[in-house]
């Protein structure tokens, strides 16, 4: 009777115990592939042997592995958005924590490249001050050079257009009157106007300030704040003469090539009159619309 017990004994042992060493290993095998999967690497089958040699190390190596891949995938999404969304307060800390040795600023990174182009610009423009008799518009092609995004330079030409303000109508009238009514000898003096008739100008622009803002709810408008200088030639009803201007404005960069620039600056040149030359100083608030080539 024991001798039976112990020949059945055997067989189970010898049956049973490599069935479950097996089902054992191709559990390990298949937990190993999910794992494997989920963090995008390949799956190398593992055989029964290395199973059995490395039971405990090889899943934890690889949910190791499958954190670090994860982590650095996430890094490179937080760097990712904070590049391409800039002046973003959260994203921003979570930058500065993931890589603290890199410096960030608010705005990174530029949608309009800028560097060694050309933008071709017309222009409206009007004038404020100056004359009292006389109110100046004006039409202009303007064609900018950028050498990078902080300085360009560039030529301007405009036609200009004039009428006589109301002050300026009142005192032509008041002498037309004056003239009708005693033409041998007139004590009304007509008003003497020494208008602009055309300008040539050479400037330079710098962008210090740069930024982004939320245009409608509809995108992201870049735009940068800049000063200008320039010196040219301005031709009036007298001649000539030498016109230096200066100011402030701001340019729109609404795609990688349609442009707005808006521009308010101080002019100042020398007009003619019967009893001598007069300096004149007049604000001149400008729009332009062009295009990056």
């Amino acid at each position: 009777m024991n001798s039976k017990l112990i020949v059945i004994a055997s067989m189970v042992v010898a049956f049973v115990i490599p069935g479950l060493a097996e089902e054992l290993a191709n559990n390990s095998q298949k937990s190993m592939a999910t794992e494997k999967q989920i963090s995008g690497d390949s799956v190398q089958p593992a055989s029964v042997g290395t199973f059995k040699g490395h039971s405990e190390d090889a899943p934890q190596e690889t949910v190791m592995d499958s954190n670090k891949d994860q982590s650095e995938n996430r890094q490179k999404d937080i760097l990712s958005a904070f590049e391409s969304l800039g002046g973003n307060k959260p994203l921003l800390d979570q930058a500065k924590a993931l890589e603290p040795q890199v410096s960030y600023t608010v705005v990174q990174k530029r949608f309009v490249d800028r560097n060694k182009t050309f933008e071709l610009a017309t222009e409206f423009g009007n004038t404020f001050g100056g004359d009292s008799y006389n109110r100046t518009q004006s039409l202009g092609l303007n064609l900018h050079y950028h050498f990078t995004p902080r300085w360009s330079v560039g030529v301007k030409y405009q036609k200009d257009f004039n009428k006589l303000t109301d002050e300026g109508e009142v005192a032509l009238n008041e002498a037309l009157a004056d003239y009708n009514a005693n033409p041998t000898n007139p004590s009304k003096a007509y008003p003497l106007v020494d208008y602009p008739k055309s300008e040539t100008m050479a400037f330079v622009n710098w962008y210090p300030i740069y930024g982004k803002i939320n245009f409608l709810d509809q995108g992201v408008l870049h735009f940068d704040l800049y000063l200008l200088g320039g010196y040219g030639q301005i031709e009036l009803k007298s001649g000539t003469s030498t016109a230096m201007t200066y100011g402030t404005g701001a340019g729109f960069w609404w795609t990688q090539n349609f442009t707005t620039r808006l521009e308010m600056r101080q002019q100042n040149y020398k007009n003619k009159f019967t009893s001598g030359e007069r300096s004149q100083n007049i604000t001149v608030g400008s729009v332009q619309l062009g295009w990056l080539m």
